[in-house]
């Protein structure tokens, strides 16, 4: 283009709209300021390019999307939104059949339209003291694209729609929730029933109250499990875990009589009667009852994950009858019922109670501390907290948890009747494209709980050590399931989902009935220390993990016969009587410096 102003077959005198008429065959008259800003280093204005896209493609949105637009019974679940007052007007427009570019602009509600795109939408005045142009086409697609973020969201729904229904539908019925007082007062939870300031007023007292305290203790040096290195803004810190570990195969156990596994399960079945659980697939239509020989012996071909074939090898019971009983009388339902028979009876044995943790709220740990400092709020702007070490990273989102409150009311009651489950109302709120206003609400309440665990959890040694032992018996207890597992070298023999739960149901009943054993013993020495007035070796039998398998025999045959198990509490408790014994069986260099 610029060599036409050089070019020697352009006649001197040829007019400027000739020139004009060659430039145009080069380039379009449209791109001509694109050309020119990028000449002149001026940023690409992508925003005004996809809306000058719009209004070029104006009449195909209006011919597909007016009819559909206007035949939806919308309606939204805050009723005062600028999305629906404008909603509402454009239907109206369109349901009369009256173009919205024939009405009178100033009637067009124009609060929906945001802030950074109302340059777009307005024409620039065509005259001092004259007013902007509303670009009528332009609003009318605004519109449609905020109809579908808010149906993404959730804000917005469709009335008769399956996909696009009201969250509030899986919630108490409108009928009930009329009367929501009565309903709250029914369920009687406090937190519910007071008005949201002040639930909000006591977080924050309690929260900057916190924050206060656990940095004035680092100051002082009076948390001495945490370690603070640098100075200034490169200080860092790292938490000290007080080891109180509960160690697995503990040496308690090692001078114990190795019992087989069938021994042990008959013991088992005996105490616990959880061989009454497995009842028939036919159930009353069967009045025979199953072989408890067999039954044991499935339990342990598919818990070890052993199988059928070798366990009928190895145990004297034909493979025919083992899956017939296998058949008929393991199922997800009987096994699960039989775990919970050897759970309750567990739970009633004296040393039970020496493992409860008494931790009465919910207390995560966070595999990645640090990350999750990034998450904390507070109710001032984090510049308020100064130089503290321990600070949020930003101010909580007041507003937004009163706005929605009543729908974290009634989302609350509906779980506390049994009216939907919490699966549901995740997955609902998770299913949202969009951030939806509701889970913001819910996930900046959940904010506000975390931060106070993570600043208890940095303040507080002991809470660390609770966490710590809950997360070290979780994983004693599933190395103890792959022990258990692992007995035919770890080899994955189920061919379906179904077949996958039963056996780990076997698994996990194979397990219970270990620890139910173990943990009777335990109640035993435990009761005949205290009887011989031993306290010291009582609070030492309260620090053996239950969690154990060294002297239990999983592996070579299997004799199920229905005889005495020859299993003798009593017996083996009266080995610890003896001193020699009791301090050989306690041998652990931990306990060697108590005793």
């Amino acid at each position: 283009m610029l060599n036409l102003f050089v070019d020697p077959a352009i006649p001197a005198k040829a007019s400027f709209a000739q020139v004009k008429a060659q430039a145009f065959a080069l380039l379009e008259s449209a791109q001509f300021p694109l050309v020119s800003n990028y000449m002149r280093n001026i940023e690409f204005d992508k925003i005004g390019f996809e809306w000058d896209y719009y209004t070029a493609q104006s009449m195909a949105f209006k011919r597909n999307l007016r009819h559909l637009f206007a035949d939806l019974e919308f309606a939204g679940r805050v009723e005062d939104a600028p999305l629906l007052e404008a909603l509402v007007f454009l239907q109206d427009l369109l349901r009369r059949g009256i173009p919205p570019s024939q009405i009178n602009q100033a009637k067009f509600p124009d609060a929906v339209i945001p802030k950074s795109l109302r340059r777009y939408l307005f024409t620039p005045p065509a005259g001092k003291g004259k007013p902007k142009r509303l670009l009528v086409d332009r609003y009318e697609f605004l519109v449609y694209r905020l109809v579908r973020n808010a149906l993404e969201a959730g804000d917005v729904y469709v009335k008769n729609s399956n996909e696009f229904r009201r969250f509030e539908d899986d919630l108490i019925s409108d009928a009930r929730w009329k009367d929501k007082d009565a309903v709250l007062r029914e369920i009687g939870a406090p937190l519910l029933m007071a008005p949201i300031e002040e639930t909000l007023a006591g977080f924050r007292e309690t929260l900057e109250a916190k924050f206060a305290s656990v940095n004035e203790r680092i100051d002082s040096g009076e948390n001495k499990h945490i370690k603070v290195t640098g100075r200034a803004d490169n200080r860092r810190w790292t938490l000290i875990y007080p080891s109180e570990d509960e160690p697995t195969n503990s040496p308690f156990y090692g001078q114990l009589p190795g019992i087989g596994i069938a021994d042990l399960l008959w013991f088992v079945a005996g105490k616990t009667g959880f061989l009454k659980s497995c009842t028939h697939v036919l159930d009353r239509y069967v009045k025979h009852a199953p072989d408890p020989r067999a039954l044991l012996a499935c339990i342990v071909a598919m818990g070890t994950n052993m199988g059928l074939w070798k366990m009928a090898e190895v145990c004297g019971i034909s493979h025919a009858s083992l899956e017939t009983t296998a058949r008929n009388f393991l199922r997800v339902q009987t096994l699960h019922a039989a775990n919970g028979a050897i759970c309750n009876a567990t739970a009633a044995l004296p040393a039970f109670h020496f493992y409860d943790i008494h931790d009465e709220v919910y207390s995560p740990r966070y595999r990645d501390l640090y990350k999750k400092m990034q998450t904390l709020v507070g109710f001032e702007h984090p510049k308020h907290y100064g130089d503290h070490l321990i600070k949020p990273a930003r101010k909580v989102y007041e507003d937004l948890i009163v706005k929605e409150w009543p729908n974290i009311q009634r989302i609350m009651a509906s779980l506390a009747q049994k009216d939907v489950t919490q699966a549901t109302i995740v997955r609902k709120l998770a299913s949202y494209a969009r951030q939806n206003q509701t889970k913001k609400a819910l996930w900046e309440m959940d904010n506000i709980c975390r931060t106070l665990h993570i600043v208890n959890f940095i303040d507080d040694v002991q809470l660390r050590q609770r966490v710590q032992k809950a997360l070290n018996r979780g994983e004693a207890y599933h190395r103890f399931r792959r022990a258990i597992a692992y007995v035919n070298a770890g080899k994955f023999r189920v061919k379906t989902e179904g077949e996958q739960q039963i056996w780990n149901e076997c698994s996990r009943l194979i397990a219970s009935a270990v620890i139910f054993y173990n943990t009777a013993l335990l109640s035993r020495v435990y009761a005949q220390k205290l009887a011989a007035g031993d306290l010291e070796a009582a609070e030492l039998v309260k620090k053996v993990s239950p969690v154990a398998w060294q002297h239990v025999n999983l592996f070579g045959s299997f004799e199920f016969n229905d005889t005495d198990s020859g299993i003798d509490l009593d017996a083996l408790a009266a080995h610890f009587a003896d001193p020699g014994y009791w301090r050989s069986a306690m041998r652990d260099d931990a306990v060697d410096e108590e005793l």
